[in-house]
């Protein structure tokens, strides 16, 4: 599989379970979900293992772990992962350890507060469509149009 193809894979999968059209804008998939993107899923992993392996009380895990991430970084995996994720949040490999889902999360959904009024009527539009929530003067056609119109625009 190539690069990007799992995020891609995702995304599609996200869209067809959700119901939305095939074109909807990416950035419109982690607000609307209040999901975080796969990418920053498998980061928010990555900075969890690392700072478990530095907190180690096994000498050999502590020190592989510190060796990779602050000397070999690029021939190593645990080192070159590490600095891209410190590249993605915008952090010195030395401040790696703030690095959480919590501040992963206000990162992301601060890059996409432009798509967040859309993302919330479409969160609406899906919840009334499962019969969660009534939106009484609104056909199924009016909300399915409503909800492609913002998905694709």
């Amino acid at each position: 599989m190539k690069k990007f193809q799992v995020y891609v894979a995702w995304r599609k999968g996200l869209r067809r379970a959700l119901g939305l059209p095939w074109r909807t804008h990416s950035d419109l998939l982690a607000p609307t979900t209040g999901m975080l993107p796969l990418r920053d899923v498998l980061f928010c992993r990555l900075a969890k293992f690392v700072l478990q392996c530095f907190a180690s009380n096994n000498s050999i895990v502590n020190f592989a772990a510190r060796h990779g991430v602050y000397f070999k970084r690029m021939r190593s995996p645990i080192g070159f992962n590490t600095k891209l994720c410190c590249e993605r949040y915008n952090v010195s490999l030395y401040s790696f350890s703030c690095i959480n889902r919590e501040s992963i999360k206000h990162f992301v959904f601060s890059d996409l507060s432009n798509y967040m009024s859309n993302a919330g009527i479409i969160y609406e539009l899906l919840l009334a469509r499962s019969g969660l929530c009534i939106i009484s003067s609104l056909s199924v056609a009016d909300m399915d149009f409503i909800k492609h119109y913002l998905c694709v625009s």
